[in-house]
């Protein structure tokens, strides 16, 4: 083995096969699945909840004061799949339905949506929501046509500003007098920028993506965070990895979850930090100058103002709100043709890069107009 040229020669041969071997199966990606035991462990009711401690014998099961189990199901996940989705069982539609709804309106007709049992709120509206689940459950489980339904539906479309009677006799909405008002979720406030100006990538599937970020966050854990490049920092925040012990902060910072555990209904807060995002972060300052060079091309600035206004809101400004708009306006143009410095704040923020030959004054006083925007109630919620 350490003499004979043969034997060296095959070694050296067979660590080159090894070598192509593991590559070829560390290369590859790799997806986790549960596959049932051919013979189930058994499980035991563990005392005091100490693992060494087993006590009496458990068997699958469901609540039978919901849906008795049917005896022609396997008690495996899939015999559990279609008790869930049986047509007798009253919890699954109903428990779905209010989870659009909530999706929808705000809060669920049961406000606790994570929560249908004991401790949880009754329904408001418990007839609604049995009409609701039986036609979800009729339809085929049919989502896009239940959520038509709600967004079609004249409760929806009622103005949502509240009158003295409503803030003082329905604060909460609870009896639907008017239509939604809520802030979007995280998610949406990033999607929505990057769609408005058109640097949404919106391709479907695939790995995580590494946007932007303040640089040192992962160091905490030892880790470096390398940024993505490219059309990959514009996909959708879906794909956003998540570090569940440093979550990432434009998320984070308008309640989106570590996904440390399982959260049916967010917290809404509001707080300063809000809007140093929107401000500052480097997708929403790029998206600005996307739309800044965007007005920029088009001569009239009242129809380029409205233009951006109704991308990023679905709403047209009033004519107080464009003459503001114009305003500011010339105003940064002045500012930024006094100081030219100034404008590489705004045109050098991401990856987008500029035509080189626009003026960048206009751009970065047309970009400081659509940040306006973008920061404003219409963008930021939902009426």
């Amino acid at each position: 083995s350490t003499v004979n040229k043969e034997a060296i020669s095959s070694v050296n041969k067979l660590k080159t096969i090894r070598k192509k071997l593991a590559d070829s199966t560390e290369n590859i990606q790799e997806l986790m699945i549960i596959q049932e035991m051919k013979a189930p462990k058994q499980t035991y009711l563990l005392e005091r909840g100490n693992y060494d401690s087993p006590g009496e014998k458990v068997f699958p099961n469901t609540p039978e004061s919901i849906l008795p189990w049917p005896k022609n199901l396997p008690k495996n996940r899939y015999g559990l799949a279609r008790w869930l989705t049986h047509e007798d069982n009253p919890l699954t539609a109903r428990v779905a339905v209010n989870r659009y709804w909530k999706n929808i309106f705000g809060t669920g007709l049961v406000k606790t949506a994570e929560d249908f049992g004991n401790q949880g709120e009754l329904p408001s509206h418990p007839e609604l929501l049995d009409y609701l689940a039986i036609n979800f459950q009729k339809s085929g489980w049919d989502v896009k046509k239940l959520m038509k339904m709600l967004v079609m539906s004249g409760t929806y479309q009622q103005a949502s500003k509240p009158n003295e009677k409503h803030k003082k006799e329905d604060p909460e909405n609870r009896l639907l007098a008017r239509g939604p008002a809520s802030r979007l979720s995280a998610e949406m406030i990033r999607d929505n920028a990057l769609m408005a100006c058109g640097l949404l990538n919106d391709e479907i599937g695939g790995k995580s993506v590494k946007p932007y970020q303040p640089e040192g966050l992962w160091k905490i854990n030892s880790s470096e965070y390398k940024a993505d490049t490219g059309n990959s920092v514009y996909r959708r925040s879906l794909y956003v990895i998540i570090k569940r012990t440093v979550p990432h902060p434009t998320l984070a910072t308008f309640d989106g979850n570590s996904r440390s555990a399982c959260t049916i209904r967010r917290q809404k807060t509001n707080t300063p930090l809000q809007a140093l995002v929107t401000l500052n972060d480097p997708t929403f300052v790029e998206a600005s100058k996307v739309f800044g060079e965007k007005m920029a091309r088009n001569p009239d600035t009242q129809k380029a103002i409205t233009q951006t206004y109704l991308l990023l809101t679905g709403k047209t400004p009033s004519a107080l709100e464009i003459n503001l708009l114009k305003e500011v306006k010339e105003r940064e143009v002045n500012k930024f043709k006094a100081n030219p410095d100034k404008t590489k704040g705004w045109l050098n923020a991401g990856y987008y890069k500029v035509n080189a030959k626009a003026d960048p004054a206009e751009i970065a006083a047309n970009a400081v107009v659509a940040s306006l925007i973008m920061n404003s109630d219409a963008t930021l919620v939902k009426r």
